[in-house]
Formats: C-alpha cells, structure tokens, sequence
C-alpha cells in the first residue's frame, strides 16, 4: 500500500497552489485505496448519538487537539468495501 502522506506531497508538488488541500486529500484517498474500505467520519456530525465537542479537554483527547487546531481525520472500516466501476 502507498503511504497517503507520500501520495499527498507528490499531489501538492504536482497541482501546486492551483488546487486545494481537501481536493488533493480526497484524490491521495482514491489513489491509496481508502475510500474502498474506509469511510471519513465527519467529527462535526451526531456519532452514535454523541457530539464531538471541544468543552470536555480535559478528558477528551480529540477535542483537546481540536481545540489547538490541528486537523484530526477519523476513519471507521466500511462493512463491506464498495465495488468502484471503472
């Protein structure tokens, strides 16, 4: 498997400013295959009837990154992978 990381860096090199970051992250999850069998959970979404939020730092180890402001993207395995058609 590539290393998205590398997949990401390469795109970026390529497309330069022309193109923005979660356009080079979705086409580096293509690439890498993660959207077959990973799905991106969106944090500011109801997961499982919590909501993600950034007042419980002192406990929550996500929300205290997201409270400095660093990306945070969490993936959850597909059930079954989806079958993409070319």
């Amino acid at each position: 498997m590539i290393a998205k990381s590398d997949v990401e860096n390469i795109l970026a090199k390529y497309f330069g400013e022309t193109t923005d970051r979660d356009t080079i992250q979705r086409v580096s999850d293509e690439i890498a295959g993660l959207t077959q069998e990973w799905e991106l959970l969106d944090l500011s979404a109801d997961l499982m009837g919590f909501t993600l939020s950034v007042t419980c730092t002192d406990i929550c180890y996500l929300a205290e990154h997201i409270e400095r402001g660093e990306e945070i993207r969490l993936f959850r395995r597909r059930k079954t992978p989806e079958k993409i058609i070319a």
